[in-house]
């Protein structure tokens, strides 16, 4: 088990299973281990359904620029990466949404979204925040879909959702 300490966010779930998976997946990529049936598992099984339910984010794969020792500051950076992408997308979607609201409530709003109680109670729980920052481009996919242009709604309505059913 990797020890995060008192120098990273990842506590909780994210120090005693999340931090031990990405560190998994950098021995399956190193050809130490398989993706298909491990025995780093309790007493052996089938790791498909674990990398399937855990570790499909894109995100997850800037791991590879990280050593095994470094995998707590990766997992703060790839907080910080989902926090942002869930104020900017919520950026857009007011944008889009809500043309009469000024930037600066905007930026407001978008932060605060961002920095929600659920956020920062699911830090630990990283794959979680897919779907955070996803949501937004699902509200704009219906709106636009409803509202606006059927076609381009459609669009992204089918794009963001198939990610967010492959992500988390």
């Amino acid at each position: 088990m990797l020890l995060t300490g008192l120098k990273s966010v990842g506590g909780a779930d994210a120090s005693i299973q999340y931090l031990d998976l990405f560190a998994y997946l950098k021995d399956v990529l190193a050809g130490k281990n398989s993706v298909t049936y491990t025995m780093s598992a309790f007493l052996g099984g089938d790791e498909v359904a674990t990398f399937a339910y855990y570790l499909m984010s894109p995100l997850d794969l800037l791991f590879v620029f990280f050593q095994k020792s470094q995998l707590p500051i990766f997992y703060d950076i790839l907080l910080a990466l989902k926090l942002s992408l869930s104020a900017s997308n919520m950026a857009i979607f007011l944008k889009q949404r809500f043309p009469k609201i000024t930037g600066k409530f905007q930026l407001f709003l978008a932060i605060s979204y961002a920095f929600c109680q659920y956020n920062i109670a699911q830090s630990c729980n990283i794959p979680w925040l897919d779907g955070v920052y996803l949501l937004p481009l699902i509200l704009l996919g219906i709106y636009q879909l409803v509202a606006v242009d059927k076609r381009k709604g459609f669009f992204l309505l089918t794009i963001s959702i198939a990610c967010s059913m492959v992500f988390n």
